[in-house]
């Protein structure tokens, strides 16, 4: 998902710094009626990225790389970068692409590299050189810390053997560091620099900050009422409201309307935004009635959108690369708070992968799809 993305930086890596590195640009794959097939091999290419992409040296996967007009290897990584690919390699044990050894020695290497980095009272900074291995901020962001515990929760369930290692780790970040509970919220981050927060919060439940809530919830790190203090809608919206108490907390239940769907916005309208939380928390059956409801109808609007609306032949927009090699955000406008909206545009394939759980036919048919504009690689979908 953050594989091939530009940070203008110079970097110290080389190919020979990594275990390993692509040989082909583009690939051609075949197309098959057998699903399960099908997204097995895409899966098992994606794993090649988080395979290979790695410093020898730290074990670290690497943010991006840059194929094309020139190689360009930039030698950083983040939070979420250590614990997405932490996710990525237990998922790769659960699909069989790996042995629980390598997969257990991996996250064993993690767990060395992250114990001897440097922190701010125990928190990772938002962004670290590899080589040598040097913070480069002073910035630390909840949502990325939020990412990294959230792998290492998931590698402390899966891996009895390694759960102590995991758990000291865990129980060195309390997120109540992050809480503002004069709103409910959790702030964006802190500057260690100047010694204070970030002016901004996670004030909506329909972004991917979902994820670090339940994660600061789960870990008793701050009050359950927090879930229902995070806006549905902002307040103030000249929209049906209706207002429901959980838990002491009155909860104003708005939502927007594209075309006859009545759905609870989130700040861009990407899907990003509104499904990556949950590639980790079951929403589709532990929310039924609610959010996993919304997840459904956020797909459902994207598909029509992109379709219908605009005449797109795919469909699925998300935060990704732009062509000029930035990083920007895309999504459907009509379902996002923020002002004016995200711009559309752009497709980005990892979209699709979000709605799989939730549109798995449609799904298919758009990855086969976008499998025809040549933009897979030897490490999968661009």
């Amino acid at each position: 998902m953050y594989g091939i993305l530009l940070f203008l930086s110079i970097c110290a890596l080389t190919t020979d710094d990594l275990l390993g590195y692509p040989r082909d640009t583009l690939v051609q794959i075949e197309i098959t009626d057998d699903s399960e097939k099908l997204l097995r091999r895409i899966a098992n290419d994606t794993w090649g990225y988080f395979r290979d992409i790695v410093d020898k040296e730290t074990g670290l996967p690497l943010d991006h790389i840059k194929l094309s007009p020139e190689t360009k290897i930039d030698g950083y990584t983040s939070p979420t970068n250590i614990g997405l690919y932490i996710v990525s390699i237990i998922s790769a044990y659960d699909l069989g692409f790996i042995e629980k050894k390598e997969a257990v020695s991996k996250i064993r290497s993690i767990l060395q590299t992250v114990e001897g980095m440097e922190k701010f009272n125990g928190w990772l900074y938002n962004w670290y050189e590899l080589r040598p291995l040097k913070r480069t901020t002073d910035f630390i962001s909840s949502l990325d810390c939020g990412w990294l515990i959230m792998g290492f929760i998931i590698a402390r369930q899966v891996f009895p053997e390694i759960s102590d290692l995991c758990t000291a780790i865990i129980d060195q970040h309390n997120f109540s560091f992050f809480y503002d509970d004069s709103v409910g919220h959790m702030r964006h981050g802190y500057d260690t620099k100047n010694k204070e927060y970030s002016p901004y919060h996670y004030g909506l439940l329909c972004t991917e900050s979902r994820m670090l809530s339940l994660v600061a919830i789960g870990k008793g790190d701050v009050p359950r009422e927090h879930y229902f203090r995070i806006y549905r809608v902002l307040p103030g919206e000249d929209m049906r409201r209706k207002m429901r108490s959980y838990m002491g907390i009155d909860v104003f239940e708005g939502y927007y309307t594209y075309k006859d769907i009545k759905i609870v916005p989130s700040w861009g309208g990407s899907l990003f935004e509104f499904l990556m939380p949950a590639l980790f928390v079951n929403e589709k059956e532990f929310a039924k009635r609610s959010i996993g409801t919304n997840d459904s109808l956020a797909v459902i609007v994207h598909i029509d959108y992109c379709l219908n609306e605009k005449g797109y032949p795919v469909w699925g927009m998300s935060p990704c690369c732009a062509p000029d090699y930035s990083y920007q955000e895309y999504g459907v406008s009509m379902i996002g708070e923020k002002k004016n909206g995200y711009p559309d545009g752009i497709i980005t394939p990892y979209a699709t992968f979000l709605a799989l759980d939730f549109l798995p036919n449609e799904a298919i048919k758009n990855i086969i799809n976008l499998l025809s504009y040549h933009i897979y690689g030897e490490y999968g979908f661009y």
